[in-house]
């Protein structure tokens, strides 16, 4: 099947899994209530990453994109997925998820093997390396992208 087929099922699959999840969440206490700067005026499910996790665990399996090799990821998924509810449920510090960000980048620089070794043709001079700083430039690219993504998110879900 082509990739795009795979990916409009996911998306399909979260549509329908992030509203099938509000109840559950409203049950366990997993809502946002308004107040403060929050823009919306009654409460709201959080259960968008769950959904979107659901949906592309569903369909990555029969697609063939999780393997063995692939486990770092599924681990690092699954860990941000868990800090994400835990936090959700009752707020940690900024250092905890931080902390957390960074063991997962460092999951998926030494468990997968993944690491920002250079920045391309940046100046039209050859590779640029970063050489020696490639292990920590990579744990503050993936902590930056990671946050960012929930920057985003906090805009009622827009990143769900």
């Amino acid at each position: 099947m082509p990739n795009w087929v795979w990916m409009a099922l996911a998306c399909l699959l979260a549509a329908l899994a992030i509203p099938a999840l509000a109840p559950l969440a409203r049950r366990v206490g997993l809502v946002d209530h308004p107040h403060g700067h929050k823009t919306h005026q009654r409460t709201v499910p959080l259960v968008g990453g769950l959904g979107v996790f659901l949906a592309v665990g569903i369909v990555a399996i029969p697609a063939g994109v999780v393997s063995i090799a692939g486990w770092p990821w599924v681990v690092a998924v699954l860990s941000m997925l868990v800090l994400g509810v835990v936090d959700d449920l009752s707020p940690r510090s900024a250092r905890l998820r931080f902390i957390w960000q960074g063991a997962v980048a460092l999951l998926l620089i030494y468990g997968a093997g993944h690491r920002l070794n250079d920045l391309g043709d940046l100046f039209g001079q050859g590779l640029l390396q970063v050489e020696w700083l490639a292990v920590p430039f990579t744990v503050f690219c993936v902590v930056g992208v990671i946050n960012a993504f929930n920057m985003i998110d906090g805009l009622d879900g827009l990143s769900g």
